[in-house]
């Protein structure tokens, strides 16, 4: 006998394919990774657009965009933040941690102070649920090219999804993780900073 998890799965699936049949409205292929889109109600400009990586055996929901030219530039977006699946993303984020501990900075000199008015604004963007804002602004303090630029592109794609999905939050995590690193050894403060998040 089924449980009622598991008849309720089956009736998603189901519900699924017929909506895939009947709101289809084109599929491409992205480097390795599959992308369908569906109006989500018969006659509505909104658009839901579904992804299948390389890899994955069923299409994951990336959202709900209001018209067909958003959900292309977020689906294009998406395989670009995530390289052509997730191994490749999860490997660029190592070598951009490797190269933070590679690229230590050794001063011979104490190290410096992050100013405390730029704590207290991390500290009031990460009050306000701003998480994305705040990990773009250290970036941006410690002029950190590549976390500020895929921190952009995160921010993007959650202005036009509407919500952060899981995978999104911890490739913010992260680059979090990633500049709080080069924080340690480049400020006497560490701590402050830390504590602001």
């Amino acid at each position: 006998m089924k449980s009622f998890h598991q008849l309720r799965e089956e009736l998603e699936e189901i519900n699924f394919k017929l909506d895939h049949k009947k709101n289809h409205i084109s599929s491409v292929k992205i480097k390795t990774t599959e992308v369908m889109y569906h109006s989500e109600k018969p006659g509505s400009k909104k658009v839901r657009v579904f992804v299948k990586p390389k890899g994955v055996k069923e299409f994951e929901e990336l959202g709900v965009f209001k018209d067909m030219k958003t959900a292309e530039k977020s689906a294009s977006q998406f395989v670009k933040l995530m390289g052509e699946d997730m191994d490749e993303g999860v490997s660029v984020l190592k070598t951009i941690i490797e190269r933070a501990e590679n690229t230590k900075i050794d001063m011979i000199a104490e190290a410096k102070e992050f100013p405390q008015s730029e704590v207290d604004k991390l500290e009031k963007m990460t009050d306000v649920n701003d998480h994305n804002g705040s990990v773009l602004y250290l970036a941006k303090m410690m002029k950190e090219r590549k976390v500020i630029k895929m921190m952009e592109l995160l921010i993007q794609m959650h202005k036009a999804g509407g919500h952060m999905t899981s995978d999104m939050i911890n490739i913010r995590k992260g680059l979090l993780d990633t500049i709080l690193l080069k924080a340690k050894s480049q400020y006497s403060n560490y701590k402050d900073v830390y504590n602001a998040f």
